[in-house]
């Protein structure tokens, strides 16, 4: 049976993984067959609409090999506008079956029968994600995106995030972004947008991004209390893993 010293182990192997410096290696979107490439083609045209140009097809390879994922490899697409002060990610998260499975039948066997069912039956439907960025002169970035679920784990002050639901047109999302610039730039007159006017100035910007996801996780030894209750199903089960994640943060020393 899964016990919270379980969980809290594997939620330290998950931070771990996703926390540090990423590779980013350069895709053919053939390779990705058991996806649905022409929903990635759907969202380029209407992109394309909205004076934005094709950047980089990318994988990010420590989310491809992490161990506990219950989603199936995946590529971001990314474009830029033809103002270059955004950058635009389109990418899809399909459940890899076998491992939901599974975390059912784990779940079934700890008596954890209605959670893990209701999490079987709400990741087996493809989820399509896709946000917006922009990195102000001050090291600031601006975010506008779908990924609700990303919104359960918090970022540094630097990182200014507003997150919509998956349903949320792309259309809505992009005009909001763009309010969101206008409106910082208002209020502020000496920022201005970094320009990115080639693919090393995307993956340079990436790794500026990540690099301060990484400092605000180091600032909250890993994971809060607060984020773990936003993760769970229940209150009680959270404090006894967040026990655990402390207990076993004070033994190893977290290094992204």
């Amino acid at each position: 049976m899964n016990t919270a010293k379980d969980a809290a182990q594997k939620i330290i192997d998950i931070m771990k993984q996703t926390y540090r410096p990423y590779t980013y290696l350069v895709v053919n979107s053939k390779d990705f067959i058991h996806l649905d490439i022409k929903r990635y083609d759907i969202q380029s045209d209407i992109l394309n609409k909205e004076s934005f140009s094709g950047l980089l097809d990318i994988e990010i390879l420590e989310i491809t090999n992490q161990p506990h994922s219950f989603i199936a490899r995946t590529f971001i697409r990314t474009m830029v506008s033809n103002d270059e002060t955004i950058a635009s990610e389109y990418y899809q998260v399909q459940p890899r079956l076998n491992k939901l499975a599974l975390n059912l039948l784990k779940g079934i066997l700890n008596f954890r029968l209605l959670s893990a069912s209701m999490f079987f039956l709400k990741s087996l439907k493809r989820k399509h994600c896709y946000g917006f960025e922009t990195e102000l002169n001050d090291g600031s970035f601006i975010i506008t995106s779908n990924a609700e679920d990303t919104s359960k784990i918090s970022s540094p002050s630097t990182i200014d995030c507003v997150f919509y639901t998956f349903d949320t047109p792309v259309d809505y999302i992009l005009a909001r972004h763009r309010e969101r610039i206008a409106k910082k730039i208002s209020d502020n007159s000496s920022l201005a947008c970094l320009l990115i006017k080639t693919k090393e100035n995307f993956l340079d910007m990436q790794h500026r991004l990540q690099a301060q996801k990484i400092s605000h996780r180091l600032s909250v030894d890993l994971i809060t209390r607060a984020e773990l209750d936003g993760l769970s199903d229940s209150k009680v089960l959270a404090e006894d893993v967040y026990v655990e994640v402390q207990k076993k943060l004070s033994k190893d020393n977290f290094e992204a």
